[in-house]
């Protein structure tokens, strides 16, 4: 599990097993919600990772067209914690999310969380909406023979609205939502990030999208995508693609280290400010 908490998050923290009153609050981030009568051990530190049924979270900050208010009560970290607590498969741990979302507010940034359990995978992303006292959210299965990326940035495109709840899963406000923000209805592609999301890489321009590039240049460079673009959505990089050769454990810890060593953007010594041993690793400094 990745978190860039510059050194202030904690290690893992195991979250044990418990058996409640129904009628008994259950604390979050803003006041408290009704608990439930029992809940799933966890594996926690500054985002909820992993329960005893195997469901498992990785968190990336996004941004969203639309920001928090008082009224709304659960952030991301209450959202993994509580879909932890309650469910044995991905999604139910998405229904959770998105039902508890809804009904009590999201104040957050716009969030993604990837969200799996032994047998499927699923991205989703969700943020405060319109009202300031729900939430909007949607998402999108992986297809198992896929590799996806969420680097702080939207990544679910076109929605299936006519899916069934095979492959997609949205709330129920997302057409209504969409519609404001100048979606002309079912006749026309319903882009989720083109629709919801904020400024993207409104910092430094490639901070998102080529990090998505090596990714995918790593895992199927037969796709042949191009790191450089205008903006992030105007790439149109694919939420989620084949790699042209089976991904293991060794490749996936090697690509959560990648600095993009072996392509023209490589920083093991090649451009100033120069590291000691010609390291790739920068640090933030005073």
């Amino acid at each position: 599990h990745s978190n860039d908490g510059d050194g202030d998050v904690a290690g893992n923290c195991h979250v044990v097993a418990a058996s409640s009153s129904p009628t008994s609050p259950r604390p979050v981030s803003r006041g408290t919600i009704p608990q439930v009568a029992s809940t799933y051990q966890y594996f926690t530190e500054g985002y909820a990772i992993a329960n005893e049924k195997q469901v498992a979270l990785g968190e990336s900050t996004c941004t969203a067209v639309y920001g928090g208010t008082s009224d709304q009560q659960l952030n991301i970290v209450d959202l993994g914690q509580l879909c932890l607590e309650r469910s044995e498969t991905a999604r139910e741990c998405i229904d959770v999310m998105g039902d508890l979302a809804t009904t009590f507010g999201y104040y957050d940034a716009g969030e993604s969380l990837m969200v799996i359990d032994p047998l499927e995978a699923w991205i989703f992303h969700v943020l405060p909406d319109s009202t300031g006292s729900s939430a909007i959210y949607v998402a999108q299965q992986i297809p198992p023979t896929n590799i996806a990326s969420v680097m702080n940035a939207f990544v679910i495109r076109a929605v299936d609205l006519n899916d069934g709840g095979a492959n997609f899963m949205y709330s129920s406000n997302l057409e209504e939502e969409a519609t404001l923000l100048g979606w002309e209805g079912r006749e026309a592609e319903l882009d989720f990030s083109l629709l919801f999301s904020g400024e993207n890489e409104a910092t430094c321009k490639y901070s998102s999208g080529r990090r998505m590039w090596t990714v995918m240049n790593t895992f199927a460079p037969s796709l042949s995508i191009s790191p450089n673009y205008s903006t992030l959505l105007s790439a149109n990089y694919p939420t989620s693609f084949t790699p042209d050769f089976k991904v293991n454990s060794t490749s996936f810890r090697s690509m959560m280290r990648d600095t993009f060593e072996g392509t023209e953007f490589s920083l093991s010594g090649s451009l100033e400010p120069y590291a000691p041993f010609s390291s790739a690793s920068r640090w933030v400094t005073p």
